[in-house]
């Protein structure tokens, strides 16, 4: 997704969310709050955009929503389990409608040729969406792109919901 496709995506989401008056938080883990200054520079973005939470590794994301790490010993505390709890909590921790998380391990800034894994949860108190995505490359394009994936499923979860449907579980890579 190009940046003006990406852009497009942040301003019809931040249009959404102000016409229903819904506040979105963020978790990024690894995504140095790509996902959070996509939504911001749009036109309505701060006004729908609340705090985020941006780290670097989920260990951290786990400390601070103080999530049972006991609960993470099968999946690993960086998994699609982690990810999904991280949003569940992060709409209390952060006080907002909706919370995306999003969650990639720090890569290279250099291209590898590592298949890395990025995962993706949007809670919004009634249903979960979320993605379970492939990347490689370096981690200031991988980022962007997976912030893309995450606005992408936020705008798809918006609209599913306007039109009466219930969010989805899905998986893609690049």
């Amino acid at each position: 997704m190009t940046d003006e496709g990406q852009a497009r995506i942040a301003d019809a989401v931040a249009r959404i969310l102000s016409a229903r008056e819904l506040v979105l938080g963020t978790v990024e883990c690894g995504t140095e709050g790509a996902v959070s200054r996509r939504l911001f520079d749009a036109e309505e973005g701060p006004a729908v955009l609340s705090d985020s939470l941006s780290v670097d590794t989920i260990e951290e994301v786990i400390d601070a929503l103080e999530l049972p790490a006991a609960q993470f010993k099968s999946s690993g505390e960086f998994s699609a389990k982690a990810t999904r709890a991280a949003a569940r909590q992060g709409r209390s921790f952060l006080e907002v409608d909706l919370c995306l998380a999003v969650c990639m391990l720090p890569t290279p800034s250099e291209a590898a040729a590592v298949r890395e894994t990025a995962y993706i949860a949007l809670d919004d108190g009634q249903d979960l969406a979320e993605r379970t995505l492939q990347y490689e490359g370096s981690s200031d394009v991988m980022a962007d792109w997976v912030a893309g994936q995450a606005l992408a499923l936020l705008h798809e979860a918006l609209r599913g919901r306007e039109r009466g449907r219930s969010t989805s579980r899905r998986s893609g890579s690049s």
